[in-house]
C-alpha cells in the first residue's frame, strides 16, 4: 500500500468513528392535500385567514360519511405525539361525542389480524354554534408504517344528531423526546 491509499483508508475510518446517526425531525406537520381521498372530503380554504382545512360532510348522499384519515409513511414511523388541529360542527349543545379521533395500526391477514387495530383514540367535543378550532392530543403513538389517522363523526343519531360536519385543518407529529426537555428560551438579543 503506498501512502496515499493508507491516508484515505484512515480518513475513512475517523469519518465513521465520528459519524452521527441521521437526524429524526423534530416535527413533520401533515396538510389536508395529504389526506385520503373520499367522496365527502372536500377541501376547503378559510376566507379570513388564509388556510385549507378538509372537510367531512354529507356532500354525495349516495356515499358513506366515515371519516377524514391519513396514512402513515414508512419515513413517518415510529413513537410520536400525536395532534389534531380540528372543529366539530356539532348539532347540539355541549356534544361530548361528537366525534372519535383514532389511530389505528393496520390489518396484518399474515399474521391473522383481519381488522386494524386501535393505538390510541380520544373523544372530540363539540357545542352547535361554537366554530373555533381546537387542538386535540392523541398522545404519543408508536405508528407502524401504514398506519391510519382517522378522525370520525358520530355515526349514531339515537343520543344526539349527527354533527353537520367536521373539519381537519391539520395533523402534527411532534418528536416526543425533543418535546419532553427544557430549552432555554432563544434570545433575539446578542
Amino acid at each position: 500500500m503506498n501512502k496515499l491509499s493508507i491516508a484515505l483508508i484512515a480518513a475513512a475510518f475517523a469519518g465513521l468513528a465520528f459519524a452521527e446517526p441521521a437526524a429524526k425531525a423534530r416535527s413533520i406537520v401533515i396538510e389536508p392535500k395529504s389526506f385520503v381521498k373520499d367522496r365527502n372530503v372536500r377541501i376547503e380554504k378559510d376566507n379570513i385567514d388564509n388556510f385549507q382545512y378538509a372537510r367531512l360532510a354529507n356532500f354525495d348522499t349516495n356515499a358513506p360519511l366515515t371519516a377524514v384519515s391519513y396514512k402513515v409513511t414508512a419515513a413517518q414511523a415510529g413513537k410520536w405525539h400525536v395532534l389534531l388541529d380540528l372543529r366539530s360542527g356539532a348539532a347540539v349543545a355541549l356534544d361530548q361525542d361528537a366525534a372519535l379521533a383514532i389511530v389505528e395500526a393496520p390489518a396484518d391477514p399474515k399474521a391473522g389480524i383481519s381488522t386494524n387495530a386501535p393505538l390510541a383514540s380520544v373523544h372530540v367535543t363539540g357545542s352547535l354554534g361554537d366554530e373555533a378550532w381546537q387542538i386535540v392530543s392523541l398522545g404519543v403513538v408508536d405508528m407502524p408504517a401504514g398506519a391510519v389517522i382517522r378522525l370520525a363523526p358520530r355515526s349514531d343519531a339515537t343520543t344526539a344528531p349527527v354533527p353537520r360536519y367536521t373539519d381537519l385543518r391539520r395533523i402534527t407529529l411532534l418528536d416526543p423526546d425533543f418535546i419532553s426537555e427544557t430549552r432555554e428560551a432563544v434570545s433575539g438579543n446578542k
